[in-house]
C-alpha cells in the first residue's frame, strides 16, 4: 500500500490503477512526478485528514474535482499537484 499508493505514484506519477488508467499525478508547476515523499505524504494527508474528520474530508476530497476548475482534489490543492492523462503529462 505505501509503496504502490504513496512512493510509487509520486516517484513515477502513477499508482497501478492509474496506469492502467492512463493518468498521472503531476506537480502543477511544472508537469513532472512530485517526488515519493510527496506521494506519501498525499496519501496520509488523506487518511488523517479523513480520520480526524470522521470522514468528511474523505468525501469533500473525492466530490471536490466535480466543481472544481482544474479538476483539483483537496489533497491536490494542499500539495500543488495534478491528475492529468498520460499523455498530457509528457512535455
Amino acid at each position: 500500500l505505501f509503496w504502490n499508493q504513496g512512493w510509487r505514484q509520486g516517484a513515477i506519477g502513477w499508482s497501478w490503477g492509474k496506469q492502467v488508467m492512463r493518468i498521472k499525478l503531476v506537480r502543477a508547476t511544472d508537469a513532472r512526478p512530485p517526488g515519493g515523499w510527496v506521494g506519501i505524504g498525499r496519501m496520509l494527508l488523506r487518511s488523517i485528514l479523513g480520520n480526524v474528520t470522521f470522514g468528511v474530508y474523505t468525501v469533500l476530497t473525492y466530490l471536490w474535482p466535480l466543481w472544481d476548475d482544474r479538476k483539483q482534489s483537496l489533497d491536490d490543492k494542499i500539495l500543488s499537484t495534478l491528475v492529468v492523462t498520460a499523455a498530457s503529462a509528457r512535455p
